[in-house]
């Protein structure tokens, strides 16, 4: 396939210097004249190499490169920045703005295509790198598919031994089978929606939520597991809430998702606290407040990332994939997910998504009650 370039230059001299200099290589070359135009082309084509004037009116170089950089569908996509400008300061200027290369004008032929030959080697690499990460993504999906029929056939056994066991001790211990079950099911569904959530195959299932009725289930699920560490699980509902739209399922997914990690990594006789507020009249505010170690610093910025776990508790297993979920889930429905400091000890994980423009209803009025867990 032939290498495509992108040359964005205000003086249509120097794209014909650059053509004549790449007259002998197999490139196509698209020739734009202004920073505007030179988003309006990426709108519709995927250069593999953009070679960047910095010195251009209205939209310079710098803030051209800063923009590419910064949308998710074009920062993959090297950039060599062109410049009469040589100075140390000028190379880190354009280095810092996104340019991944820097040439001195006058333009050297050997030198340019040198450069255009090393960024082709970086496309080409981060081409590989992302079929190599969808591969394993599907392999991935594949196989926790797969586990949904092992695991349905554990579940229907051991809810016939639920029903048949009657001594204390065995029957609690099957019922900690089974709640192991329920959460191997959640995390097996977070895993799939994951994957058609990061390819935009899933399509939101909008309804009124009843936010107070769909936490009270999640932390009566919660129950046995919170009861097992001796956690308490407290509400703070207000007197009243505004509908929100959004596709319930996943909500609860999500939901589920930070109390599992509230109760995992919570000190034993601890209290973990999940609140209800509306900042905004029209922004729905849901906190899921714990007494564990925290979360460092230097990992909130990435804690929402695919596979980025830090050591909390000791022997606590993580996979990295849960926060993943609800990131994109909650960010499907337009909305923001965070952690902050709970002091003196814990995190405070917030939900804010945007409610549906209709009355206020009431909400049951057991504030602040504590659920048996």
């Amino acid at each position: 396939m032939v290498p495509q370039l992108l040359i964005v230059d205000d003086q249509s001299e120097n794209f014909k210097v650059i053509e004549v200099l790449l007259s002998r290589e197999p490139y196509e070359l698209s020739y734009v004249a202004s920073g505007k135009a030179a988003l309006e082309y990426l709108q519709f084509h995927d250069p593999d190499v953009i070679l960047l004037d910095i010195m251009m009116p209205e939209m310079d170089g710098y803030d051209l490169a800063r923009r590419i950089k910064n949308h998710s569908e074009w920062q993959h996509i090297p950039i060599i920045a062109i410049t009469a400008l040589s100075g140390s300061e000028d190379l880190d200027k354009c280095l810092a703005a996104g340019a991944d290369d820097f040439i001195s004008k006058p333009v050297d032929g050997v030198e340019l295509r040198a450069r255009i030959r090393a960024m082709l080697r970086i496309r080409r690499q981060y081409e590989r790198l992302h079929y190599l990460v969808d591969l394993q993504d599907d392999l991935a999906h594949m196989m926790v598919h797969d586990l949904r029929s092992p695991l349905t056939s554990i579940a229907m056994s051991t809810s016939v031994l639920d029903r048949v066991v009657e001594e204390p001790l065995p029957k609690k211990q099957v019922k900690r089978i089974l709640a192991s079950i329920n959460r191997l099911q959640c995390m097996i569904d977070s895993v799939l929606m994951l994957g058609k959530l990061k390819s935009d195959r899933m399509a939101l299932r909008l309804q009124d939520l009843d936010v107070a009725e769909m936490l009270q289930e999640a932390i009566e699920d919660f129950q046995l597991f919170a009861k097992q560490r001796s956690i308490d699980i407290v509400t703070e509902l207000p007197q009243e809430s505004t509908a929100v739209l959004a596709d319930n399922l996943l909500i609860r997914r999500v939901v589920d998702n930070l109390l599992s990690n509230a109760v995992k990594f919570s000190n034993q006789d601890s209290t973990i606290t999940v609140r209800v507020s509306y900042p905004h009249q029209k922004r729905l505010r849901i906190q899921v407040i714990d007494q564990g170690p925290g979360v460092s610093p230097d990992l909130q910025e990435r804690l929402f990332q695919k596979f980025e776990v830090d050591n909390l508790v000791t022997g606590v297993k993580q996979t990295g994939l849960g926060l993943a979920f609800c990131k994109m889930a909650i960010e499907a429905h337009s909305g923001t997910i965070y952690v902050q400091p709970n002091e003196p000890k814990g995190s405070i994980f917030n939900i804010e998504i945007d409610c549906h423009p209709a009355e206020m209803m009431a909400l049951p009025t057991e504030n602040d009650t504590a659920q048996d867990s």
